[in-house]
């Protein structure tokens, strides 16, 4: 009798060991990325649109001082001076991605 209760509290002793000897679990949470996109050879006065949406003086990302941080997708972008159209084009941005568009 007591021999089998020993083995049966070793056995426990053992699996409730076991238990706590588990691997190590990892886990990454993904950070929301945003791309990136830079102007390079901007006139002073350039204009950057997003989606119809003015961003401001496309010399402002440059790609050494600032990018302009968008979300992942695709985005219409166009660099106007005035009424005078640079460069319009849609451009697909994955998360995280820098894309540099340069100007002649």
């Amino acid at each position: 009798m007591s021999r089998n209760l020993f083995t049966i509290l070793s056995a426990a002793l053992l699996l409730s060991g076991l238990a706590g000897c588990s691997e190590p679990t990892r886990s990454a949470h993904a950070l929301d990325q945003k791309a990136q996109l830079a102007v390079v050879n901007a006139p002073e006065t350039a204009e950057i649109l997003v989606d119809g949406v003015s961003a401001g003086q496309a010399r402002a990302y440059d790609g050494l001082s600032s990018t302009l941080a968008l979300p992942g997708g695709t985005h219409r972008v166009e660099i106007r001076v005035g009424s005078q159209l640079l460069y319009s084009q849609s451009v697909f941005m994955g998360e995280g991605a820098i894309k540099t568009i340069t100007l002649p």
